[in-house]
């Protein structure tokens, strides 16, 4: 229960429930995609020749599926998390639904991860900020030794001039 509360979105009451539903013990899981397969939170995939037919989740464990979908729509509120910024990434191109499964498959995912190797949850997104800003930082110094003057402008006024 403990280290499932260290996933954003994830409360005390949808832990028990993922652990009543899926157990502790992760053996009987050879793989993460397993247990995505079993729980019905994978995505389809039915392909003939050139052909994509069906992109729906199949209809395994309605009530996981559902508490799982619930969850991911909680992570993706927490607006620093690596779920946020995946589902900020796939909602304009897949829209809400699908990006939501796609969340939720991340977070069962995790929770494999975290099942199986006893460990809390890490955030990637908040650890690697520190690296892309000194790997920035660095870029900007070596144009400047080229001789270019650098300035840089936040991303919002760029869009905002853009528009204008």
């Amino acid at each position: 229960m403990t280290l499932l509360d260290t996933i954003p979105g994830v409360a005390r009451r949808s832990a028990e429930l993922l652990l009543a539903e899926v157990g502790v013990d992760m053996g009987c899981f050879p793989s993460a995609a397993h247990l995505c397969k079993w729980a019905g939170i994978c995505p389809g995939n039915h392909e003939s020749a050139a052909n994509d037919n069906s992109d729906k989740t199949p209809p395994n464990y309605r009530w996981l599926r559902g508490m799982l979908v619930q969850m991911a729509n909680a992570a993706v509120r927490c607006r620093t998390s690596y779920f946020a910024s995946a589902y900020r990434r796939l909602d304009p191109r897949r829209g809400h639904k699908r990006a939501i499964i796609a969340v939720a498959h991340r977070l069962l995912i995790a929770v494999y991860h975290m099942l199986k190797q006893h460990q809390s949850y890490r955030d990637y997104r908040a650890s690697d900020t520190g690296q892309r800003s000194q790997s920035q930082r660095l870029k900007k110094q070596q144009v400047e030794r080229l001789g270019y003057q650098v300035q840089l402008v936040p991303l919002t006024l760029l869009n905002h001039r853009c528009r204008a």
